[in-house]
């Protein structure tokens, strides 16, 4: 089964536009529309990283309504780390046996895959995020400014 959170890019990214513009952040579309992209195609329907991305920055507007003077910068980053999305997991060996672990915030999933030999990789969920917290909010304060 394939995710489908790519299955209709124009309502993501008028949704996405939209709740920047509320933020007052529309330069961080770039940025956010290339991360959610990076999880288009991934074979899991009950993980949707478009949606929870979505749904994260709404519950943003809704704290920065109620405390105006609240970082914003550091709540997105410390919320986005916080997605059901970064737990998935997808592997696979190299020639030298070297289990190789895809990383969204540096490539999509179907560049991944295309790097994975004959023999495929595997897709599944574990308990932690990947890459972990602290690197995911450091992409974030990097790349949302």
């Amino acid at each position: 089964m394939t995710n489908h959170d790519s299955s209709n890019p124009i309502d993501f990214t008028q949704s996405l536009r939209v709740v920047l513009d509320r933020l007052g952040r529309p330069a961080w579309f770039s940025p956010l529309a290339t991360l959610a992209s990076h999880f288009d195609e991934l074979p899991l329907d009950d993980i949707t990283f478009h949606a929870e991305l979505l749904d994260m920055l709404s519950t943003v507007i809704q704290t920065v309504e109620l405390d105006p003077n609240m970082p914003l910068s550091a709540l997105v980053a410390i919320r986005l780390s916080k997605l059901t999305a970064w737990s998935v997991r997808v592997q696979y060996k190299d020639a030298t046996g070297t289990h190789v672990t895809w990383n969204p915030t540096l490539e999509s999933y179907t560049e991944f895959c295309k790097q994975a030999p004959e023999t495929g990789h595997k897709v599944f969920q574990s308990a932690h995020a990947h890459p972990a917290e602290d690197l995911i909010k450091r992409w974030a304060i990097d790349h949302l400014r």
